[in-house]
């Protein structure tokens, strides 16, 4: 049974007994850095093999003249690699995200690509024949994120589930993913930076103070009730009665209804502005999360404090 964590420290000469600590590696005169994301106790969560971009990039036909102008795009191009789910099938059937195709049918089928970055010759050159037959074996492997120039970045992470193999040793295990690590990056073309930043995700200011909201009272749940009866009590100069168990009940009900309606609606505003991106569907996914949150706690909110100065 090979370990990928085991077999990648036993190939970078790092302690085998330390807790998961950054560290860097030479593969075929690169360096490439292992890093780590953990839970709070220091046990291992993901695995991640990164390398800055723009260190492994160079120009895609080494024959053509010297003042051959490179590519040019708003760079980080952020392109985000993942196995494509049914989430993401219905989503470009139905016309609310557009995925840049490679014409490559395994890759197209097997493979979504979200990314900001909308140059159709962009693409195609950045994701070549070596980078989408990297992205296929480490997607093989079970990593299951592949960024490519995410914050200047070339990044594949696996989950601490897929890091074990009963097929491999360590060692086979590490090598492969550094293999296929190393045929995803070694055809990234130089992509120079013409200026400006990627369109704004629509609303995202809004949305974000929405999540907020709903953090704080979710999280704060008794206490932020609590807070709610201080402030009545207040700015009503009197102490609020005992309120009855189905009156509260009722306000629980009315805070979900209003999460419910509010995300709804939201969501219909987020995605009439972002269909057409390949994120369309995820990023209305998550303003449609951060909505119920929001306008539950406000529906919360409005009434419980009437409820309070009521009784």
């Amino acid at each position: 049974m090979g370990n990928l964590d085991t077999g990648l420290r036993a190939l970078g000469g790092v302690d085998l007994t330390r807790d998961p600590v950054p560290f860097t590696l030479t593969y075929d005169g690169r360096r490439i850095e292992v890093d780590y994301e953990t839970f709070h106790d220091n046990d291992l969560r993901t695995l991640s093999l990164t390398i800055p971009y723009d260190r492994v990039a160079k120009r895609p036909d080494p024959t053509a003249y010297r003042d051959t102008p490179p590519l040019r795009a708003i760079r980080p191009l952020a392109i985000e690699l993942r196995k494509e789910g049914g989430g993401d099938v219905v989503a470009k059937r139905e016309g609310t995200s557009v995925e840049w195709q490679s014409g490559d049918e395994r890759f197209d089928r097997d493979v979504y690509v979200s990314t900001p970055t909308v140059d159709g010759a962009v693409l195609s050159a950045v994701l070549g024949r070596s980078t989408r037959a990297g992205a296929l074996a480490l997607f093989e492997m079970g990593f299951d994120h592949v960024g490519i120039d995410v914050e200047g970045r070339v990044e594949a992470r696996i989950a601490l589930a897929a890091l074990t193999s009963e097929r491999e040793t360590n060692e086979e295990r590490a090598e492969r993913a550094l293999a296929a690590f190393d045929t995803l990056i070694e055809a990234l073309p130089i992509v120079a930076h013409v200026g400006g930043k990627h369109a704004a995700v629509p609303l995202a200011g809004w949305t974000k103070a929405l999540g907020l909201i709903g953090a704080i009272g979710w999280l704060g749940n008794a206490a932020y009730a609590m807070g709610i009866a201080l402030i009545v009590e207040t700015i009503t100069g009197r102490e609020p009665a005992d309120v009855p168990v189905l009156t509260i009940v009722g306000v629980v009900v009315a805070a979900l209804v209003g999460g419910g309606l509010g995300a709804r609606l939201w969501s219909r505003l987020v995605v009439r502005r972002l269909r057409g991106r390949s994120d369309a569907h995820t990023r209305t996914g998550m303003a449609s999360l951060s909505a119920f949150g929001g306008f539950s706690v406000l529906t919360f909110t409005v009434a419980w404090a009437t409820v309070l100065a009521t009784h």
